[in-house]
């Protein structure tokens, strides 16, 4: 890691302007502003579809994953999907370690998934919280 890359993260309330403000500060600080992106180049680095890993995304209710995530006797897949199913550990660890190659690699600004708690021990990252 260069020791003068460092990591903005911005945790956010729906409507509290949060992914505006990581735009904003990415754009005069001149790195790179992760978001949504971070869905798809992590899908693309674990060989998922992206369309996979938007219906995990922060918005899916995640009630209705673990009652429809539960094992069927000894069968190594989900009732409802198959046996090509990946769990929400494994779409969290694949996000986790873009995360965290992207941070190692540059500056940036990453809002939302779970970066502020996945970078919790990263070296010069700065945490944000945005109120409604």
């Amino acid at each position: 890691m260069d020791e003068k890359n460092f990591v903005i993260t911005i945790g956010r309330q729906f409507g509290s302007g949060g992914r505006e403000l990581g735009k904003l500060l990415a754009s005069k600080l001149g790195i790179a502003y992760y978001d949504k992106e971070l869905l798809w180049e992590a899908a693309k680095s674990a060989g998922v579809s992206p369309e996979f890993f938007e219906k995990s995304d922060e918005k899916f209710p995640r009630f209705l994953s673990g009652m429809f995530s539960f094992a069927m006797g000894y069968q190594p897949y989900n009732f409802y999907s198959g046996s090509t199913s990946i769990s929400d550990d494994n779409l969290y660890r694949a996000q986790s370690d873009f995360i965290n190659k992207i941070a190692a690699g540059h500056s940036c600004v990453i809002v939302g998934r779970s970066a502020d708690y996945i970078l919790r021990d990263h070296p010069r990252c700065v945490n944000i919280f945005v109120h409604a």
